[in-house]
């Protein structure tokens, strides 16, 4: 899928694409005969760039696990069952 990164703003299939905005960037089913001026192509990825972003994700899904077991463990208050008092200001 031809990907185009947004330059100026401008309108394709009834969105607003601006460089400063929500939609930065614009994926299209089918290349454009003639790119508006307001896109500039972007290049494909190449395989090696999939296999290290792949490996990234991986890692990062990883590190979201392992921060995740640490803050359901985690408590700012004392015991409860201790029957702790807070107090606040």
């Amino acid at each position: 899928m031809p990907t185009y990164q947004v330059t100026a703003p401008g309108f394709h299939d009834g969105k607003m694409y601006s460089p400063t905005g929500k939609r930065r960037t614009l994926t299209t089913d089918k290349a454009f005969n003639e790119c508006p001026s307001w896109l500039t192509p972007t290049k494909p990825e190449t395989p090696a760039e999939r296999n290290k972003r792949k490996t990234q994700e991986k890692t990062n899904a990883k590190q979201v696990a392992e921060a995740k077991e640490e803050i359901t463990g985690a408590s700012f208050l004392a015991d409860p069952a201790a029957g702790s008092n807070v107090e606040t200001l």
